[in-house]
Parts: C-alpha cells; sequence; structure tokens
C-alpha cells in the first residue's frame, strides 16, 4: 500500500467518524426536544425580537447622522460668523487708527496729506458699513457725510492758504472716533444684531 492510499483511508475514517458524532449529538437533542416544535417558534420569536431591535438601531443611527450634519453645518456657520466678524472688526480699528493719524496731520499743518487720509477714512467706514451688512443705517450715513464734510472743509482751507481749526477738526474727528468705536464694542459683545442689523 502506497502513501497516498494509506491517507486516504484514515482521512475517510475521519470523515465517517465524524458524521457518526454528528448524528449522535442530533439524536440527542431531538431525544431532549431541543428541537421539537416549542423549540423553533421559540427561535424564530427571538429571530423577530432581534431583526425588530436591529431595525430600531438601524433608524436611530440614520437620524443620529442627520443630527450630525446639522451640528456640523451650524458650527461652520458660526465659524463663518467669527470670520465675518473678525473683518468688521479690522475694518472699525483700521478706521478709528486712522483718526489718530488726520488729527497729527492737521496739527503739524500737513494738511494735503490730512485731506488723502480723510479720503480712506471715508472710505474706510463705507467699507465698514458694507462688512457690517448695514448698506442704509443712518448712523454710517451720518459718519460718512461728516468724514466728507471735514475732508472739504480741510481742502478748503489748505487751498485758501488759511490755518484750519484744530479743535474744530478734533471734535469731529471725535465724533466719528466714537461712533466707530461704539459699533466696535457692540460687535465685540455680540450685539450688533439688533441695531446694526443681519439681513
Amino acid at each position: 500500500m502506497s502513501r497516498g492510499q494509506a491517507s486516504r483511508i484514515v482521512a475517510k475514517a475521519d470523515r465517517d467518524r465524524a458524521e457518526r458524532i454528528e448524528q449522535a449529538v442530533i439524536v440527542t437533542l431531538v431525544a431532549n426536544g431541543f428541537l421539537d416544535d416549542n423549540w423553533r417558534d421559540g427561535l424564530a420569536v427571538a429571530g423577530v425580537a432581534v431583526t425588530v431591535v436591529g431595525f430600531t438601531l438601524a433608524l436611530w443611527a440614520i437620524l443620529n447622522a442627520g443630527s450630525a450634519a446639522k451640528r456640523a453645518e451650524h458650527a461652520a456657520q458660526e465659524a463663518r460668523e467669527d470670520i465675518r466678524r473678525s473683518v468688521r472688526l479690522g475694518e472699525l480699528r483700521s478706521a478709528n487708527r486712522m483718526v489718530s493719524e488726520i488729527l497729527a496731520l492737521v496739527m503739524s499743518d500737513r494738511l494735503e496729506a490730512a485731506v488723502l487720509r480723510l479720503d480712506d477714512l471715508r472710505r474706510s467706514v463705507v467699507e465698514a458699513r458694507a462688512v457690517a451688512r448695514v448698506s442704509t443705517h443712518e448712523d454710517f450715513t451720518q459718519c460718512i457725510a461728516l468724514v466728507g464734510s471735514l475732508q472739504a472743509s480741510v481742502l478748503k482751507k489748505h487751498r485758501a492758504g488759511d490755518a484750519v481749526d484744530a479743535v474744530y477738526v478734533n471734535g469731529k474727528l471725535m465724533d466719528i472716533s466714537n461712533f466707530l468705536g461704539d459699533v466696535a464694542t457692540k460687535i465685540e459683545l455680540g450685539s450688533e444684531d439688533d441695531r446694526y442689523g443681519r439681513a
């Protein structure tokens, strides 16, 4: 007998032994009532219960995924609002710094440079109004008009060779600075929504 024949005989004997053990287990279980009608009904009910629980968990996961998407959308919206707030504050702070520069230029009798900076200030206030999304707000309009009026007055004095009333210019610049500071404070506190309205 060859080695291959011997291993086939051993493999067949192992299979026969496994089948006999399997049949003996099944006969034992049937004899003890494990696979009778009552057990099958119980297993069917358990299968239905597991299916219902699985379906419920699947629904919960689907609903939870939707709320996670809503939370992510809300977080993105908050990030956009933070960026907008930073841009608004940057524009207002830039405009407020120009007020000090303009006053220094007027005080040093550098009126031509003061006129140019007043134009920059007017543009900056217009930009601040735009980023604050308040295109028609009366206070911004008045502030822009005040800057334009001050620019025209300083330009007129400069061209005429007259001295500029530094106290008058200082007072108007302080009005502008106070307005810009108030708006910046409201933005920092998050209360610009009420007065400086979000669309």
